[in-house]
Formats: structure tokens, C-alpha cells, sequence
């Protein structure tokens, strides 16, 4: 008997090395002055592969993935029992910067800076967060704890959002989600949580200036009854909602690109896109994704960095993906060489895409024909490649293999700074009992030389 071994948290951000031919450039919202700044912030710095070296070990584990700032990628994690914010170096190795919220929960970022998110642990110990600047990458000013007065029933959790004026917190469980404007002045809740009952599973949560949306799953564990919805939260605190898919979806996925971001879903019909701006309101309608039928997916996913999103399908044979417009509408889809294992991540270069390729399986098997003695055993592998805007792609990497008894396997980052991509191993369950993380340069900035 065997199933899918699903120990992934996976960053992933992916890009062609430029927008679709038909696709206009993206006009700026006047509300995305400052996401578009970021991402024209963002230096765009040739690629060549890191000369062929071991994995080095490495003292960290991750927890959050933070998303990508100005071009570099930042987890939040623990390293020698301390709380640190994790990214690639300027010369390739892993630079870990010591942070005061020990128990963060969840995280978001808002411009150049990385919030942390603590739920209530004691009556002297209550909600917090805290705000850390990494404008300059090599020297993240750490801001201070504050308190958060948020009302909610609970306030463990699902999704956070920041922005200049206004945050959004949606707290709770599967069983009652609610959600939470909070002014970041004050750090406090305008108006009473807007209750969304049982069922409201968030997807992804964004804030502009003053305003903030969440798309979830209505009435998740409904089966037929599922659906996709937008529900934006003004600076008052009074909310909206707009279904995005008025029929059955299966799990969605959403990522932002500057000034918009883009939630990607499967119904009876197939694979759809739709383009929102960051306060969530739709800019076009959905888009039907051309795919043939006959190419059963077997995975998906939705890949950002600073400024451009990507599509990814996976089929039984390999993964192909495709840039997404600003008005989702996609480019050609491109095949990955020797992407055929079951999840992808992925990262953007300046000059194409570099990838990330994973699969593993925990068996639960006999050991002797008719003993009767069942034990689990687990296998997990995960190869490194690049697909350049141009030209060949170079030959892929191993990153991440082994196998033995128990139940184990690899949570496999992609870390990302401008010019330079590495692999971040981390073995999870009995995996961790023989092998500890490791860190793999894959690209590194060409010599000009």
C-alpha cells in the first residue's frame, strides 16, 4: 500500500525572463505606486551555473516562507534554538539574522518589510507582532514587540496582510474563521470581527494603503457546495463579497505580481485564471487556460517573485509553464527537461527560470511473505534545473535522495537573491534521524571578468 509523502513546504516564485509577447506591460494602480516601486527596485543581474561543488550543511529550520523582497527570497526559522530570518548571502551562503519574536506564527511582507505574527500564549504574554526593515538585505533593522488588540473569539492565524494603513488578520479555525481590520497605528481592531461561520478557508490575503481582501474557500468540506469568493474589508472595517467562481473548485492557488496578483483554480472545465488588483477587486474576467484534455494534470501551481507570476501544470509526463499577463492572460507554455516528478518550485532570474523538481512516497509493506509484520519504509529525491530565456538549458542538479525505514522525507526551498539561486534540503521525520539540511548553489552572477 503506498501514498504520496506530502513533507513540502515549498517557496517557489517563477519567471521566463520577461513578460508574454501578446501581453501589454502592466499599467500601475493608483493605489501600487509602492509595489511597483519595489519591483522596478529590483536589480536584474545575469546568471551562469555555480561551478560543481558538494552540498554544504547547513543550521536551519525553516518554518515560514516570507515571499521575495527587491529579488531575495527570506524564510523565518530556527537555528541553535534561536528565532532568525534566513536568505541567500551576497556570496552564496546562507545568512541568518537573529529576530525577537521567537514564537512567530505567520508572517507577511509589506514593501521592504517582513511582519511576524504571535497569537496570545498567556494573560501576561498577548497578541504581537513585530515589523523588521530589510531594505538593505545585509543589515534588516529589527523595530520593536507591540501588542495587537484584536477582539477575535481566537486569534490564532490563517492569513495576515499589512499595508501602509491598514492589516488584515483572519483568525480562527476551519470551524469559525474570523476576520480582523486593524489599524497598524493603534494595533486595533476598526470595528467588531466580521464573523464568516464555518467553512471560510483563506487562500490569500493582500492589503493597498487602507484596504484589504481575502479570497477563500466557501463552505470547504462541502463538497459540491464549494466555492471561491473575494471578500474585501474597507478602511472603516465594512465588508464585501463577490463570488470569483459561481461553480465547484477544486483547491485554488493565488500569488501576487506588483501592483495585482492572480488566483488560479480547476472546476468541470478546467484550469482558470483572474487578475486582481491589491485591494481585490477584479480587473478582467476569468480566463480559461488552454490546456488538451487528454494531458490529465496531476499538479498546478501558481509561482511569483517581485513583479511576474507564473503558471505551472503538471501532467503524468513532465511540467510545462507559461508567464501570466497582467490581465491573465497567458504566454506559450514551455516543457521543463526532465521535470517529471510530482511537485515544482521555482524561482525568478533575470536571464530564465530555475526549478526545483521533488517526489517521495511512504510505503507501508510486508516484511516476509506471509509474517504478517508491516512496516513503513519512505523514498524521496529532488533534482535542480534551469530553462533559459534563450539557448539550451544546462544539465540538471542533483539536490536532495535517500531512503530507508519510517516515515521520512525533504521540505526543499528555493532561495533567491538578484544574480544567484540555491537549494535548501531539509529533512523531515525519520529523514532527519541520518541527514541534516543542506544548502546547493545553482546559479551564481556571471564574471565580467
Amino acid at each position: 500500500m503506498r501514498r504520496s509523502l506530502l513533507l513540502l513546504a515549498s517557496l517557489a516564485a517563477c519567471e521566463l525572463g520577461g513578460p508574454p509577447p501578446t501581453a501589454p506591460a502592466a499599467a500601475p494602480s493608483k493605489h501600487g505606486a509602492e509595489a511597483q516601486a519595489q519591483a522596478q527596485a529590483t536589480p536584474r543581474i545575469p546568471t551562469c551555473p555555480a561551478a560543481a561543488s558538494a552540498p554544504i550543511e547547513v543550521d536551519l529550520d525553516p518554518r515560514l516562507d516570507l515571499g521575495t523582497i527587491a529579488g531575495v527570497r527570506w524564510l523565518f526559522g530556527y537555528s541553535a534554538g534561536a528565532a532568525v530570518l534566513a536568505h541567500l548571502g551576497p556570496t552564496g551562503d546562507l545568512a541568518l539574522t537573529p529576530v525577537p519574536l521567537h514564537n512567530a506564527q505567520i508572517g507577511a511582507s509589506s514593501g521592504a518589510r517582513i511582519w511576524l505574527y504571535a497569537p496570545r500564549e498567556s494573560a501576561t504574554t498577548p497578541t504581537r507582532w513585530t515589523a523588521i526593515d530589510v531594505g538593505d538585505p545585509e543589515a534588516p533593522t529589527l523595530g520593536p514587540i507591540e501588542p495587537l488588540t484584536l477582539g477575535a473569539e481566537l486569534d490564532y492565524a490563517a492569513a495576515l496582510a499589512v499595508g501602509q494603513g491598514r492589516a488584515l488578520v483572519v483568525a480562527g479555525t476551519l470551524e469559525r474563521h474570523q476576520i480582523v481590520a486593524v489599524d497598524t497605528a493603534r494595533r486595533r481592531a476598526v470595528g467588531p470581527p466580521i464573523d464568516m461561520g464555518a467553512g471560510f478557508l483563506p487562500v490569500y490575503a493582500s492589503c493597498e494603503v487602507d484596504r484589504c481582501a481575502v479570497v477563500a474557500v466557501l463552505d470547504e468540506g462541502g463538497g459540491p457546495a464549494r466555492r471561491l469568493a473575494v471578500v474585501r474589508v474597507d478602511a472603516r472595517g465594512r465588508h464585501t463579497q463577490e463570488l470569483l467562481a459561481p461553480e465547484w473548485v477544486s483547491q485554488p492557488h493565488a500569488a501576487a505580481g506588483g501592483d495585482r496578483w492572480f488566483v488560479q483554480w480547476q472546476d468541470h472545465e478546467g484550469t482558470k485564471l483572474r487578475a486582481l488588483d491589491r485591494a481585490g477587486q477584479p480587473l478582467a474576467p476569468a480566463r480559461a487556460v488552454p490546456w488538451p484534455k487528454d494531458r490529465w494534470i496531476r499538479g498546478d501551481a501558481l509561482l511569483a517573485g517581485d513583479d511576474e507570476v507564473v503558471l505551472a501544470l503538471g501532467d503524468r509526463e513532465r511540467w510545462s509553464v507559461a508567464s501570466v499577463g497582467p490581465d491573465a492572460a497567458l504566454g506559450p507554455f514551455r516543457a521543463l527537461p526532465e521535470a517529471t516528478r510530482y511537485f515544482l518550485v521555482g524561482a525568478p532570474l533575470a536571464d530564465g527560470l530555475a526549478w526545483i523538481n521533488i517526489d517521495g512516497d511512504v510505503s507501508y509493506d510486508e516484511i516476509g511473505e506471509g509474517s504478517g509484520v508491516m512496516v513503513h519504509s519512505w523514498r524521496a529525491a529532488a533534482i535542480a534545473g534551469f530553462l533559459p530565456a534563450t539557448g539550451d538549458p544546462p544539465p540538471t542538479i542533483p539536490v536532495a535522495s535517500g531512503g530507508g525505514p519510517g516515515r521520512g522525507g525533504f521540505d526543499v526551498f528555493l532561495l533567491t537573491r538578484p544574480g544567484a539561486a540555491a537549494a535548501l534540503a531539509v529533512p523531515r521525520g525519520d529523514a532527519s534521524d541520518f541527514a541534516r539540511p543542506t544548502l546547493t548553489q545553482l546559479r551564481v552572477p556571471c564574471s565580467t571578468g
